[in-house]
C-alpha cells in the first residue's frame, strides 16, 4: 500500500510503496536522493508482576468462593460439591526490545524545526551593491545531534578533447573533503576549471600549473579546517585567500613564460569554486563560467571577461550577436598573460536540490542555458552522470573546442 513520506529538501510529500520503506528514494519535486527507515514499533506496557504477599507484607486476596450448594430435602440433603482450586495468577510475559530503527526526522515537520531551531546560526555578510553579482551567503543549519549537515555534496568530473582540436589544454581539479567530530558532519569542497589559451605556446602547460599553483595555495586553508586551526571563515575570508591564489599562480605562470621562448604567451583561464558548509565562493578571470541551477531554473553567476561581454554591456551588439562575433575568443584577463590580475568574485550558497555547474568555454560554445536548464532537470541525479552528459552534448553539437564540465549537486 502507497505510503506518505516528506522531502527534508523542499518538504513536499512523496508517494512511495510499503515495500520502499528502509531504501533510499527520490523526491519527484527537487530531484533530492533521501533515505527512509522503518517506525519502531509501539512497545506495549509493562504490566506489573504480582508481588508475594510476604514482600507486602498484608495477607494475599481472597479466593472466589464457590456459590452455597442448593438446599435439598431434610431426609436426602447431599454434602458439598469440592470445587477445584483456582489458578494462580501469570507473571505478565517481559515486553519486547525496543527497536533502534528511527523515524527519519523530515517524516515530521515539528522535529525538523525544533531540531534546526536549536543549532541555526547566521553569518553576517556585507550587503551587496546595486548590479552586483555579489549575494549575500549565510551559515547553513545544521541539524542538533542528527550526525549529518543539512546539504551534503556530490562532484563529478568529465573532459574531453572535442572533434576539432588535436589535444586537450583544458585542467580541472576537485578537492572533496568530509569529517565527522562529536556527532556534526561537515563538507568542504574545492573545484577548479581551467582552460589553456588556444593557438598560443604551452596551454596545457599554463592550465595545469594554474589548477597546481592554486590547489597548493589553498591547501593550508582547506587541511586547516580538520586540524583545528581554522574554525570560523567569513565569506570574506574565503574571497581574499581564493583571490591570493590565483595572483599567486598568475606569477608563477607569467615568469615561466618569460624565462621561455617556447612558452612565451602562454596562459589560461580559470573558475575557482569553493564549497564550505553550504556557502559558495567564487573566483574568476576570463570566460570559464559557473551556472547555478534552483528551482528549475539555472542561471550564469559569472560574468565573462571578454571584449565581445564588453560590447553587449555597452549595448554596441546584442547577446545572439555575441554568439558569431568574430572576436567571441579574445579574452580581457587570463592568468600567466600579464604580471598584474584583477580576478572576479562572486557568492552564492548551494541548497538540497541545487547544482553548480562549472565549465569552460568549450561547453556554452555549443550548449546554451535552455538546454543545459533541460538536461540537469530530466537527469538521473548524478554529478558525474550530468557532467559526461553536457560534455557529450557538446561534442554532438559540433566539439570545436576542448570541453570540461564540474558537476556539484547539492542533496
Amino acid at each position: 500500500m502507497p505510503v506518505s513520506v516528506q522531502c527534508p529538501g523542499c518538504r513536499s510529500a512523496c508517494q512511495i510503496h510499503e515495500q520502499q520503506i528502509g531504501s533510499t528514494v527520490v523526491c519527484g519535486a527537487c530531484g533530492m536522493m533521501f533515505g527512509t527507515r522503518a517506525a519502531p514499533t509501539p512497545t506495549p506496557a509493562r504490566q506489573p508482576a504480582p508481588v508475594p504477599s510476604s514482600a507486602r507484607g498484608t495477607a494475599p486476596a481472597p479466593r472466589p468462593q464457590p456459590a452455597p450448594p442448593r438446599p435439598q430435602p431434610a431426609s436426602h440433603q447431599a454434602a458439598p460439591r469440592p470445587q477445584p482450586p483456582a489458578p494462580r495468577p501469570q507473571p505478565a510475559p517481559p515486553p519486547p526490545a525496543a527497536s533502534d530503527d528511527e523515524i527519519l526526522p523530515s517524516w515530521d515537520d515539528a522535529a525538523v524545526n525544533a531540531l534546526l531551531a536549536s543549532s541555526e546560526k547566521a553569518v553576517s555578510a556585507p550587503s551587496p551593491a546595486p548590479n552586483s553579482a555579489m549575494g549575500p551567503v549565510s551559515q547553513p543549519r545544521m541539524m542538533a545531534n542528527a550526525g549529518t549537515s543539512v546539504c551534503r555534496l556530490d562532484i563529478g568530473g568529465a573532459t574531453s578533447v572535442g572533434r576539432v582540436r588535436q589535444r586537450n589544454e583544458d585542467s580541472f581539479l576537485i578537492h572533496h573533503l568530509g569529517w565527522s567530530n562529536r556527532n556534526q558532519y561537515r563538507e568542504l569542497a574545492l573545484t577548479i576549471v581551467a582552460d589553456g589559451l588556444g593557438g598560443h605556446q604551452g596551454g596545457d602547460m599554463a592550465s595545469g600549473l594554474a589548477i597546481n599553483m592554486v590547489g597548493n595555495g589553498l591547501a593550508p586553508m582547506l587541511t586547516g579546517t580538520m586540524t583545528g586551526q581554522v574554525r570560523d571563515t567569513q565569506p570574506f575570508h574565503l574571497v581574499q585567500a581564493i583571490d591570493s591564489a590565483i595572483k599567486g599562480a598568475n606569477m608563477a605562470i607569467y615568469r615561466r613564460s618569460q624565462g621561455d621562448a617556447n612558452l612565451r604567451g602562454m596562459a589560461s583561464t580559470i573558475a575557482v569554486v569553493v564549497v564550505w558548509d553550504g556557502q559558495v565562493v567564487i573566483g574568476h578571470v576570463g570566460d570559464c563560467r559557473v551556472y547555478h541551477y534552483r528551482q528549475g531554473t539555472i542561471t550564469q553567476v559569472t560574468k565573462d571577461q571578454t571584449l565581445v561581454a564588453r560590447l553587449v554591456d555597452l549595448g554596441h551588439i546584442t547577446p545572439a550577436q555575441a554568439l558569431t562575433h568574430p572576436s567571441r575568443n579574445e579574452v580581457a584577463q587570463a592568468v600567466g598573460l600579464r604580471n598584474d590580475i584583477d580576478p572576479a568574485s562572486y557568492q552564492t550558497r548551494l541548497a538540497p536540490g541545487e547544482w553548480l555547474i562549472v565549465a569552460c568555454d568549450g561547453l556554452h560554445a555549443h550548449v546554451d542555458l535552455k538546454t543545459l536548464e533541460q538536461l540537469i532537470k530530466l537527469s538521473i541525479p548524478g554529478a558525474s552522470y550530468v557532467a559526461n552528459n553536457l560534455v557529450d552534448l557538446a561534442n554532438q553539437g559540433g566539439g570545436t573546442d576542448n570541453c570540461t564540465v564540474v558537476a556539484i549537486r547539492g542533496y
